[in-house]
C-alpha cells in the first residue's frame, strides 16, 4: 500500500513540477515578446530572421540555359546565410530579412553573370495602440555578390560635343559606355582603406573622423587583382588627342548650323579662330604636364573625366585633377575563367550599410548591426569558397 502511494505521489509531483516549468516558460516567453511600447528606443527589442521571396529578372536578360546550376548556387548562398546568422544569430531592434537572386542576370553583357544574397535589416517601431511593427526599408543591409561587380562598379558614359549627339572616347560597339585604348573604364569608391592580399577593403569618402556608413569587401583570388587604376598619363595622353576631335566636330558643326541658320550662329562663327587658338593652348597645357611632371604623379589616380569645352575655355596655367567619390579603373579582364560555369564563385564582393554614429541610442540597433557583422563575419570561410 506505501509502495503504490509512494509511485503515486512520486508522479503526482512530477507532474506538479512539470506543470509549474511549463507555466513558468509560458509567463517568461510572454514577457519577452510583451510589447515594450511607448518608447522612443527599440533597439533591444528581439526580432527575428525571416526569408523573403525569391527575386526573378526579365528572361532576357537571363544566362543562357546550361551554364550555371541553381542548386549549387543555392547552396552557396546558404554558406554565407549561415556566416551571417552566426555573426548576428539574435537580432535586436528589427528583423532581418533576406533574399536569394539566383536568376545569373546582368545588364552589362560585358560584365560576368552573378548571383547575390540580399540580408536587409529594417527596425522595429511603436504603433497606434502601442505595437510593435517593422518599418519599410532603412538603408541598414548587408550584400554578398558572387561573380558580380554590381553595385561597385559602373561604367563611364562619355563626355558629349557640345551642340551635337556625338561622344567622345567610346568604346566600339557601344553607344556610351568610355574607354582608353579601346578597353572600357569603370569607376569605383575611391576610399581604399586597406588590402592583405585576397581581400580589399573599400568605404564611402568619410568626413570629420566619422565612421562610414557604406563599406565593401572585395574577396578575391590571392594575389590577384580585380581593377587596375587609370593613370593621369593614360588618361591625358589619350584626352590630348580627344581635344582635336572635339575641336573638329564642334567646328564642323557651328559652320553648318551657320550655312543654315546666319544669323543665330554669327556670333559664336565669329570666335572659332580663338577657340582654335584655345584648343592649341589646351594641348599645350597637357603636353606640359605630361612632360614635367614626376613618375610619381603620372601615376596618380584620376576621379572623373574633364569636360572638353571647358578645359579649353578655362585656359588656366595648371591641370587640377578634383578629387571625388570615385576613381577610375580597367576590370582585370585576364582575370575570370569564362569556360567555368557560372555558379562557381571566382570572387564575392560584400556590401555592409549601416551608420555607426548613434550607439547608445534609439538607432543603436543600426550600429550593433553594423558592428555584429564587421567583428563576427569570417572573411576567410567566404575566402575559402572560391576556386583555388
Amino acid at each position: 500500500m506505501k509502495k503504490h502511494f509512494g509511485k503515486f505521489y512520486g508522479r503526482y509531483k512530477a507532474g506538479i513540477i512539470c506543470a509549474f516549468v511549463l507555466i513558468f516558460q509560458v509567463f517568461s516567453s510572454a514577457a519577452q515578446t510583451a510589447s515594450p511600447c511607448p518608447t522612443d528606443n527599440l533597439s533591444n527589442y528581439p526580432g527575428a530572421w525571416k526569408q523573403l521571396d525569391l527575386y526573378s529578372a526579365p528572361g532576357h536578360i537571363k544566362a543562357k540555359p546550361g551554364s550555371y546550376d541553381k542548386s549549387v548556387a543555392n547552396a552557396n548562398l546558404e554558406k554565407l546565410l549561415n556566416l551571417a546568422k552566426k555573426a548576428y544569430p539574435q537580432p535586436m531592434g528589427g528583423n532581418v530579412n533576406y533574399d536569394k537572386y539566383l536568376d545569373f542576370t546582368n545588364i552589362y553583357d560585358y560584365l560576368p553573370f552573378g548571383y547575390r544574397l540580399y540580408i536587409g535589416h529594417p527596425g522595429f517601431v511603436c504603433t497606434v495602440g502601442d505595437k510593435v511593427t517593422e518599418t519599410y526599408e532603412t538603408g541598414v543591409y548587408l550584400s554578398f555578390q558572387i561573380n558580380n561587380y554590381e553595385p561597385f562598379v559602373s561604367p563611364i558614359t562619355a563626355r558629349e560635343i557640345s551642340g551635337t549627339e556625338q561622344r567622345i572616347g567610346l568604346v566600339n560597339g557601344s553607344e556610351s559606355d568610355y574607354g582608353i585604348n579601346g578597353q572600357r573604364v569603370f569607376l569605383i569608391h575611391e576610399n581604399f582603406v586597406s588590402s592583405n592580399g585576397w581581400m580589399d577593403h573599400y568605404t564611402e569618402e568619410i568626413y570629420g573622423g566619422r565612421e562610414p556608413r557604406q563599406q565593401w569587401f572585395v574577396i578575391r583570388k590571392e594575389n590577384v587583382p580585380l581593377f587596375r587604376y587609370v593613370t593621369r598619363k593614360e588618361y591625358l595622353t589619350q584626352f590630348r588627342e580627344e581635344l582635336y576631335t572635339y575641336r573638329d566636330i564642334y567646328i564642323e558643326s557651328i559652320e553648318e548650323g551657320y550655312k543654315k541658320f546666319p544669323e543665330g550662329y554669327s556670333q559664336v562663327y565669329e570666335s572659332l579662330a580663338e577657340f582654335k587658338v584655345q584648343t592649341e593652348n589646351a594641348v599645350k597645357r597637357v603636353d606640359y604636364y605630361l612632360r614635367n611632371s614626376s613618375e610619381e604623379e603620372l601615376n596618380k589616380q584620376v576621379s572623373e573625366l574633364f569636360f572638353h569645352g571647358n578645359f579649353i575655355m578655362e585656359n588656366e596655367p595648371e591641370i587640377n585633377f578634383r578629387k571625388g567619390r570615385f576613381h577610375m579603373v580597367f576590370v582585370n579582364e585576364e582575370y575570370m575563367d569564362k569556360k567555368l560555369p557560372y555558379h562557381i564563385p571566382q570572387f564575392v564582393i560584400v556590401e555592409l550599410s549601416a551608420p555607426a554614429q548613434d550607439k547608445t541610442g534609439s538607432y543603436a540597433w543600426k550600429y550593433n548591426f553594423r558592428q555584429k557583422m564587421m567583428e563576427g563575419l569570417d572573411f576567410k570561410e567566404i575566402h575559402n569558397m572560391l576556386l583555388k
